[in-house]
């Protein structure tokens, strides 16, 4: 796990009592990440693909693949783990997708924190949530992704630009991670 990348993992959907921190338990949750060092900490391009996936998840897509992962998400005893995305999804990033189970003691606040999206160490054979105080993540103007969209966070993943490396870098340098 010494050499595993730091990821944002997104959640694309969840069992309801992860929301809600009064019933929160452990509960399965679909979440996508990519291991790919240009977005595995780009919040921007993780909100907007998690917005990508639930869409599939609930409107038909002129892709047949994206369309069988719509079905993967909408049927709930589907088990899939590191599932690849269809490219029409991720903009041609190599990104994935895992059913798995959340544990609340590992979620913020005891549950999934409104951006959705949790940091995680990826290994090959699972993703491993980090805890709260594991991780300090500063909320300042500007460092929420969809804020410094111009779109709402609405858009398909944009192409890799050094604008964008350098973006991420700032915006996710305020990780402190102990371990």
């Amino acid at each position: 796990m010494a050499n595993s990348p730091l990821v944002l993992a997104g959640v694309v959907q969840a069992n309801a009592v992860l929301y809600d921190p009064e019933q929160s338990t452990w509960a399965p949750a679909v979440v996508a990440f990519t291991t790919d060092p240009r977005y595995a900490l780009d919040a921007g391009y993780m909100q907007q693909l998690i917005q990508h996936l639930r869409q599939c998840r609930d409107h038909h897509q002129p892709d047949p693949e994206a369309n069988r992962f719509g079905d993967l998400l909408r049927d709930e005893n589907s088990e899939f783990y590191h599932h690849p995305l269809p490219a029409s999804l991720t903009g041609g990033v190599d990104a994935r997708a895992s059913v798995t189970y959340l544990d609340p003691e590992r979620l913020p606040g005891g549950v999934i924190p409104p951006s959705g999206l949790l940091p995680a160490i990826a290994t090959p054979d699972n993703i491993h949530f980090l805890p709260p105080a594991a991780v300090h993540v500063d909320h300042r103007p500007g460092s929420r992704p969809s804020e410094n969209s111009s779109d709402g966070g609405h858009r398909r993943p944009a192409p890799d630009t050094a604008r964008q490396r350098q973006t991420a870098a700032t915006e996710w340098r305020h990780w402190i991670c102990p371990l």
